[in-house]
C-alpha cells in the first residue's frame, strides 16, 4: 500500500503508512515534472529561468545529462536520440505555471507530471521551506 504524502509546514505526525506535515488551514503536496531537452547548455538556461529568486516556482531541479531516448518516429520507424532529462520538483500546485513556462520556453516540450508520494522527512522538510507561497 502506498502512502501519500502531504506538506505544508508546522508539524511531522506519523499515523497509519501516512506521514503528514500539517499547516494551519491546508496541506501543500509536491510533483515532480520530467521534461527532456536537447544538451546541457539548454538545460542550465531552462534551470536558471525556473529558479529566478524574484520567482522561483521550482524548489530543485536536477539536471540528468546525456540519456538516450528510444521511440518510434512519424514514419513508424525505430529512433534514438540522445537528450538531457530534467527534474523540476515543485508544489503540485505550481505545475500548471511550470507547464505553461515549458511550453513558452521549449518547443514541443515532452512533459511529464508525477506527484511525490513518499520521500525522506529532512529533504521533505526541505521542501516545504523553500516552496512556500511566501518566496514567490
Amino acid at each position: 500500500v502506498l502512502c501519500s504524502l502531504a506538506f505544508c509546514g508546522l508539524g511531522l505526525v506519523w499515523g497509519e503508512n501516512l506521514l503528514e506535515i500539517r499547516a494551519q488551514e491546508h496541506a501543500v503536496q509536491f510533483s515532480i515534472a520530467m521534461v527532456s531537452v536537447p544538451d546541457h547548455a539548454s538545460a542550465c538556461r531552462l534551470a536558471e529561468k525556473l529558479m529566478n529568486p524574484r520567482h522561483a516556482i521550482a524548489g530543485v531541479i536536477d539536471i540528468m545529462p546525456e540519456v538516450t531516448s528510444y521511440y518510434t518516429n512519424n514514419d513508424g520507424k525505430l529512433a534514438a536520440e540522445s537528450k538531457v532529462l530534467v527534474l523540476i520538483k515543485s508544489r503540485t500546485n505550481l505545475m500548471d505555471e511550470i507547464q505553461t513556462f515549458l511550453q513558452q520556453n521549449l518547443e514541443a516540450p515532452d512533459t511529464l507530471i508525477v506527484p511525490v508520494v513518499d520521500g525522506s522527512e529532512p529533504f521533505m522538510r526541505w521542501m516545504v521551506a523553500h516552496t512556500l507561497e511566501s518566496r514567490a
